[in-house]
């Protein structure tokens, strides 16, 4: 398959493909902050779910 003049986004390039955080990409620091945080919600007896929506009430820039 020709690549149809899409740009790719190379890894580490600040860029969120998805496009939910338009210039405020995660840095690998803060994304494994994060994952520790739901660890440990999760080991508290919290679904994966609850534990996220915890995470990203605290950590949400805005």
């Amino acid at each position: 398959m020709k690549d149809e003049g899409i740009p790719r986004i190379e890894a580490g390039s600040g860029i969120d493909p998805v496009g939910r955080y338009p210039g405020e990409a995660h840095n690998h620091e803060e994304i494994v902050a994060k994952l520790r945080q739901v660890d440990v919600l999760v080991s508290q007896g919290q679904s994966v779910a609850e534990a996220r929506l915890v995470v990203n009430r605290f950590t949400s820039p805005h």
